[in-house]
């Protein structure tokens, strides 16, 4: 059975029943519970832990269940030796002693549970949990982030597990403690089979932020920075955003890299990504993206529009950076209120040879539950778009463009205007006399798109073809 799905069947099960009658409790964090009442080899779970607090003269204790992440029970089971059996981590603090987290590891060598080790953390909560093979021993270590505060950074531990002949787990050790860290990733950035962590982390005091690969070193047993393993990033940075890795190229030519989403500035708010690679000729980490003068990275990828974050936009497997610019002389206005929208064109690119290159742009409005794709050469255009109201409601809306004079910046002749109408309103528009060509229907949303072509659009050389071809119907989960 896959790892998680059986973790997840296990911790159900864990949560579902609770005991009653027992002196000894545990408390819940915001109320007194009994300890969960497990049946089959959980119940010996239960029992073992009970017996290891009873020994350390421990009478009630606090659960600290993880913040975020996959694994948000305090009852955390995985299989981390590899063996087809869950292990436990079970996340608690004294009743008398609070804002000291501990985690407890109980290992089942399919007839009993037993604690295998205890350890102290480094914070007043637990952040999350994640399981990666780290040290190349096949086995899964575990990386627990610790969090004392709302400031954003959290301590990382790693802990890995001994195992005897029979892979029981025997014992376990720190190979990383009190990591200080903003955000992080589990990733082969040099592309030599093996993972390495990667944490960027905003040191507030000295105004600076700093990129860190971190390695299994054989010789000293720990999780280390790489030789040539720490740079600098953005020192403009407030906050990141979780980061994103892809794999490029082939051959020689390979690369793995690292996206650092950050927030470069608060008022306006504006994000900036910062690239990291591991530089396999002169073995060190890099940040191609950043100015060694400025210690900032260059406008290719500034956006204050939206703060929104890289991603792979065209499914080619490879992240993508969104930019804004705002389209002159365009809004968008609502015949309910009488507000209005300066209109964007966002445009996505990626990093390739050493190059911001563009992707796709398009105009920066989902509402009509389509985006229309800006062409390249298609310039010097202005855009209306007259909506009901802010809701996405779909009747009679549209969107006109016009042409735009590139000195004055003010709109001119309309070029074309894209409707959209109900089955309904089709149906009657057909018939109306109006000069509307039929462009696609969305059948998901019972919406037909249609447009109508002015003089000065067929003049340059526009029709419903080249319009239908700009229409990208959208999925129900992309429209914002």
């Amino acid at each position: 059975m896959n790892k998680r799905l059986l973790a997840c069947l296990c911790l159900l099960l864990a949560l579902s029943v609770f005991a009653g009658g027992c002196s000894w409790r545990i408390e819940a964090v915001d109320q007194l519970i009994r300890a969960p009442k497990l049946s089959g080899e959980y119940a010996s779970l239960d029992k073992a832990f009970k017996d290891y607090l009873k020994a350390q003269n421990v009478q009630n204790s606090i659960l600290k269940p993880p913040l975020s992440g996959e694994y948000r029970s305090a009852y955390v089971l995985y299989d981390i030796n590899g063996n087809g059996m869950n292990d436990a981590l079970i996340f608690y603090a004294y009743t008398n002693d609070p804002n000291v987290v501990r985690v407890n590891i109980l290992s089942y060598d399919g007839n009993k549970w037993f604690p295998v080790a205890d350890y102290k953390g480094d914070g007043h909560n637990v952040h999350s949990v994640e399981f990666a093979d780290l040290n190349r021993d096949g086995v899964d270590e575990v990386l627990i982030s610790w969090q004392f505060s709302d400031s954003g950074n959290k301590n990382l531990s790693i802990i890995g597990c001994d195992l005897n002949d029979e892979r029981q787990i025997i014992g376990a050790q720190y190979l990383l403690s009190n990591e200080e860290y903003t955000q992080k990733v589990v990733v082969d950035l040099n592309l030599d089979g093996t993972n390495e962590l990667f944490t960027a982390t905003i040191v507030t005091p000295e105004q600076r932020s700093v990129g860190k690969l971190l390695n299994y070193n054989q010789q000293e047993r720990k999780i280390m920075p790489e030789e040539n393993g720490i740079i600098d990033l953005d020192v403009r940075a407030s906050a990141y955003r979780p980061l994103k890795t892809d794999v490029v190229g082939s051959g020689e030519k390979k690369a793995c890299r690292i996206y650092i989403d950050a927030v470069v500035q608060q008022s306006p708010a504006t994000m900036a990504t910062e690239i990291v690679v591991w530089d396999s000729v002169r073995t060190r980490l890099l940040s191609p993206t950043l100015s060694a003068e400025t210690r900032t990275v260059g406008n290719d990828t500034l956006r204050t529009a939206k703060l929104e974050e890289s991603r792979d936009i065209n499914s080619d497997r490879q992240i993508d950076i969104p930019t804004y610019s705002k389209l002159p002389d365009s809004k968008v206005r609502y015949t309910v209120d009488p507000k209005t929208e300066d209109l964007y064109i966002v445009e996505w690119k990626n990093y390739t040879d050493d190059l911001f290159k563009q992707i796709v742009r398009y105009i920066d409005y989902d509402n009509n539950a389509f985006r229309f794709m800006v062409p390249e050469g298609f310039d010097n255009f202005s855009v209306f778009i007259h909506a009901t109201d802010a809701t996405g409601t779909q009747d009679n809306n549209k969107m006109e463009f016009d042409e735009l004079d590139p000195q004055k910046k003010e709109s001119g002749e309309p070029l074309f205007t894209i409707y959209s109408f109900t089955a309904a309103q089709w149906e009657t528009e057909k018939i109306s006399g109006r000069k509307l060509e039929f462009l696609k229907r969305n059948q998901t949303r019972n919406t037909v798109y249609a447009c109508e072509i002015f003089e000065r659009g067929k003049a340059r050389g526009i029709n419903a073809e080249w319009v239908n071809k700009q229409l990208w119907l959208l999925k129900e989960e992309e429209i914002r």
